[in-house]
């Protein structure tokens, strides 16, 4: 990495590329077809389905299970948009690796500050 051409910022080492870069790092396009994830959701109910419903189903009766299912996604919904919210204000590649490294080590205590330095 070139010096001219790094940035440094809040701990992070950033450097200026051409598209050429991001060209090179794209998705292959039909990379998930519709049997994939027609896979996945079958998984995901079979699993979901020996996991934990049938026990939510039991104690909590179909009125339990719709109010945790409503809470659930009250929640789901907060924590997108929080990470919204921190994706615009943190920039970094990581997703919420890089939004909790950014707050533990800015705290000078933090035994992670310490190796990080």
């Amino acid at each position: 990495m070139s010096e001219e051409a790094a940035i440094h910022v809040h701990g992070a080492d950033y450097e200026k590329v051409d598209s050429s870069y991001f060209e090179h790092r794209q998705l292959k396009q039909g990379a998930a077809g519709w049997v994939l994830l027609a896979g996945l959701g079958v998984a995901y109910v079979i699993s979901g389905d020996f996991a934990g419903w049938n026990f939510g189903l039991g104690q909590g009766g179909w009125g339990g299970l719709l109010i945790a299912t409503m809470l659930m996604a009250t929640m789901y919904t907060a924590m997108v948009f929080s990470l919204a919210e921190l994706s615009s204000m943190i920039p970094t590649a990581g997703g919420g690796y890089g939004f909790a490294a950014t707050i533990i080590l800015s705290w000078s205590w933090s035994p992670l500050h310490l190796c990080n330095t």
